[in-house]
């Protein structure tokens, strides 16, 4: 019957990556549904056309983890038209095959850039449906709203999503769902800049994926504690942590956590100033990065080699990278990306004695850091605009912002990285015997007073009226 309707024209046969497709004209497929629905089958084939696609997403999920990683996703992405029409017949017919399809497709939507969207169709069926809806169901599917709220830079809505979760999970003794939620909250702490808390939830997690020898959860404990180490300056346990993981996600054959691992480790390696194992350990993961088609973890690679560049001196290569980076973030909407973006072109307008534009691109980073409660990060930004003030002299202000800084880094438990250590270290000293010793005490006193928010009040201030006038003092 489908050869006949090709034979004239009225279905259009199609290969795509070796397989045959079908599809309609827009003119034929809005007839042919006119005649469905008078015909009474209408409500019939939709629900047999949405539980044909549950069963390919549940096939799907686990093979987002391991050798058939690629092939998977690109099968999702063939189809994700037919499932954004599944959803659409949910929301406003059966919400639990709908967020069945959701929960499925969730690490697919974070992995191809389309977390906003996985959000919206969660939280619209979520918000609609609160009693109807398998508990366990309900849980698992809050979970996953949660992480996609993560990667929208929400981590307010994560944070709400996740705790409802988890007290649904802890209610239900289901271990699983526990860990994986611990695991999310981890990460919302660890975006805030608690350290401390993100610790803990990653150890609870780690205890509870041992207890269930969940190889895959065991793997993303490890590395997130790693990640709050690396964070904390304790390098030699981050590494641990990362090395440790690192066999056990290639048991599992999981290429994206894999390239993560790469660039974590490049991460260390850049802190610990080899900037050449740490630029091998880049193009490693960005290469991966491509091949599975992940925009943010490109932007990322992106991003971190244009890190690299920069101090390299060669700044024409260091803004091409960010740039590109940044493009990709602002298509897809990651503040927090976006943000980093700006922070690395800030530094190369600096690097280049751009002042100007460096405060412009720091203003709009620590501007949206304050949007996100990125405090750890914001630290970072403060910082960076302390240096501009010593580049326009208003060493008063410098002296405040780093102070502030440092106090944030101390609630958040957040350490300089270690090849940042001996410029700041530099800078500090040359300002301090500017100023002499009683004016930089006092004046930093000032500083580690300040509320974050108050500190950020202040970074952002018009400075335009006193750059350029007599300076107190300079070095």
């Amino acid at each position: 019957m489908l050869a006949g309707l090709v034979d004239r024209s009225l279905v259009l046969a199609e290969e795509r990556e070796g397989q045959e497709r079908y599809r309609c004209l827009s003119t034929l497929r809005e007839y042919a549904q006119e005649h469905l629905r008078n015909s009474g089958e209408q409500a019939t084939v939709q629900r047999r056309h949405a539980e044909y696609f549950l069963n390919f997403v549940e096939e799907a999920e686990p093979q987002l983890t391991g050798p058939e990683e690629r092939t998977w996703l690109e099968r999702l992405e063939t189809e994700h038209d037919n499932l954004r029409s599944i959803l659409g017949w949910a929301v406003a017919g059966d919400v639990a095959i709908g967020l069945r399809v959701a929960e499925a497709l969730q690490k697919f939507w974070r992995i191809r850039g389309y977390s906003s969207e996985g959000r919206r169709w969660l939280d619209e069926m979520l918000d609609q449906e609160r009693t109807s809806v398998d508990v366990v169901r309900r849980a698992k599917a809050l979970s996953a709203a949660g992480a996609l709220a993560i990667d929208d830079g929400d981590y307010r809505a994560a944070a709400g999503r996740c705790e409802e979760a988890l007290m649904l999970f802890r209610t239900l003794a289901h271990t699983d769902g526990t860990a994986t939620v611990l695991m999310y909250l981890g990460h919302v702490a660890t975006r805030r800049g608690d350290l401390s808390l993100a610790y803990r939830r990653y150890e609870e997690s780690l205890t509870l994926y041992r207890e269930l020898r969940d190889v895959h959860g065991i793997a993303m404990a490890l590395t997130s504690i790693g990640n709050v180490a690396e964070r904390q300056g304790h390098y030699a346990l981050a590494r641990t942590q990362y090395l440790d993981s690192l066999p056990l996600w290639r048991q599992l054959s999981d290429k994206w956590n894999i390239a993560a691992i790469l660039n974590n480790l490049g991460v260390l390696a850049e802190r610990e100033g080899d900037l050449r194992a740490a630029r091998t350990y880049y193009e490693d993961s960005l290469t991966s990065w491509r091949e599975l088609g992940d925009r943010r973890q490109i932007a990322l690679a992106l991003n971190n080699l244009g890190g690299l560049a920069e101090q390299r001196a060669d700044y024409v290569q260091a803004r091409t990278l960010c740039e590109e980076g940044l493009t990709i973030r602002r298509e897809l909407g990651d503040k927090h990306g976006i943000a980093m973006s700006l922070k690395g072109l800030g530094n190369i307008a600096a690097r280049q004695r751009n002042f100007g534009e460096a405060e412009a691109l720091y203003r709009q980073s620590i501007t949206l850091r304050r949007e996100l409660g990125e405090s750890a990060d914001t630290a970072v930004s403060l910082e960076s605009l302390a240096s501009i003030a010593v580049a326009n002299r208003q060493l008063d202000r410098a002296v405040r912002l780093w102070a502030a800084a440092d106090a944030l880094r101390k609630h958040t438990s957040s350490e300089r990285p270690e090849n940042e250590l001996e410029e700041y270290e530099r800078n500090l000293h040359a300002v301090r015997i500017a100023l002499g010793e009683s004016t930089f005490v006092a004046l930093w006193d000032e500083g580690r007073r300040m509320a974050p928010e108050e500190a950020v009040a202040y970074a952002l201030e018009d400075q335009q009226r006193v750059i350029g006038a007599e300076p107190r003092s300079g070095i």
